[in-house]
């Protein structure tokens, strides 16, 4: 069984004004797979080769936004311990199959687990967001994460962003998925539209997924310099929070945009990293990234930030007084501790005001929402002119 990915190492060979990008077998489910299907079970050990392996596919050197060295390294860091996670996790479902009960469906009755249920888990999207296994005498499952439908994608209407993409430029329309876990959407988009679309999934673990045209192993905050300019539709629901530079994230998507092209994002917390205040590593360097934001940010209330918050304020909420002051000084508070919460939002805001002020660009904040008392867009939509 082999799996490919694009990881973007590479420009795009170009032929009759079809870009092509480079695939690369997976590595970190590839040998598993492989000995399951042969019946080695319980032999599995932890094993940094692939891992390394991994590293230097998904980090690239052309990228389309420039970052600093210290920004690169614990990006590197954070992503290191992403691919770790994965790895380990699914030599532990192998390692521990007679462990596990499995149910097909949420009502379906559980049985035992088989190893073609683990081969299905490994290599099917779809049953990795279907079926759960269920570890005996342990509460929740491992195969129902990040399953998301066409219909059910945040509020994001992606086959309706396609059709009239497809509609104006008369070609296959290229959609690319930020934080695409399984690639059920882009699935059942492929399945919707057939030939009209090119599905591309972007994550930094291999795991299993839908089928899709291109499946990249990136992380979002570094995509190639191959992306610029090619992708007619970018989405992402609720997977930027995850990431540790959203607004690197941001400044990646607005740069991948085709001309004419639109970017729907939705997600609770965008610009505030979840992965520090869930996993230890985070906490370990929390200074230095903050260091990092501290530097990109400079002086919120006199580089034209603040004045752009203040109209994110209005919009968020226009039924709601406020004081200045008050705004002001939640802010000033963010900067001055030790508040990565509060300098991410910041940061996110920042590149959203770069965007706006642009002139290649319409911004549209469908939402938001207030955290520590500073506005949030939590649902925008841009589009490239």
């Amino acid at each position: 069984m082999i799996y490919h990915i694009s990881v973007g190492m590479k420009k795009p060979n170009i032929c009759k004004k079809k870009v092509y990008f480079p695939l690369r077998k997976t590595i970190l489910r590839a040998e598993l797979l492989s000995r399951i299907h042969h019946g080695q079970m319980g032999v599995f050990e932890p094993d940094a080769k692939p891992v390394d392996n991994a590293m230097k596919r998904i980090f690239i050197q052309e990228p389309l936004v420039s970052l600093t060295r210290e920004e690169v390294w614990l990006l590197r860091e954070q992503t290191r311990a992403q691919v770790e996670d994965a790895y380990t996790h699914f030599i532990g479902l192998a390692n521990n199959l007679q462990k596990y009960r499995v149910r097909d469906t949420h009502e379906s009755p559980t049985r035992e687990a088989s190893r073609e249920d683990m081969l299905r888990v490994l290599s099917d999207g779809r049953a990795y967001g279907t079926m759960e296994m269920i570890e005996e005498k342990a509460v929740g499952g491992v195969g129902t994460y990040g399953s998301r439908s066409l219909e059910g994608y945040g509020g994001i209407d992606v086959a309706s962003h396609a059709e009239k993409q497809f509609e104006i430029k008369k070609r296959p329309i290229r959609v690319l998925d930020v934080g695409s876990c399984t690639a059920q959407m882009l699935y059942e988009l492929k399945q919707l539209m057939g030939n009209k679309v090119e599905t591309h999934a972007l994550v930094p673990n291999d795991e299993p997924h839908c089928n899709v045209d291109s499946y990249h192993l990136l992380v979002a905050e570094q995509m190639p310099e191959s992306f610029r300019g090619y992708f007619d539709v970018i989405v992402s629901n609720m997977a930027i929070e995850y990431m540790l530079y959203a607004h690197h994230v941001l400044h990646n998507i607005t740069e991948a945009l085709a001309p004419g092209g639109v970017s729907e994002l939705v997600g609770y917390g965008m610009g505030a990293p979840s992965w520090f205040r869930f996993n230890q590593q985070g906490r370990v360097h929390k200074g230095k990234f903050i260091e990092t934001l501290d530097r990109y940010l400079g002086d919120v209330t006199e580089n034209g930030l603040f004045a752009f918050i203040v109209g994110l304020k209005k919009r968020i909420t226009p039924d709601g007084n406020f004081n200045l002051d008050d705004l002001k000084k939640n802010i000033e508070r963010g900067m001055s501790g030790s508040d990565a919460l509060v300098k991410s939002i910041l940061a996110w805001c920042k590149e959203m005001a770069r965007i706006e002020k642009s002139a290649d660009y319409e911004v549209e904040i469908v939402n938001g929402n207030l955290m520590d008392g500073i506005p949030m867009p939590s649902h925008t939509l841009i589009r490239r002119k």
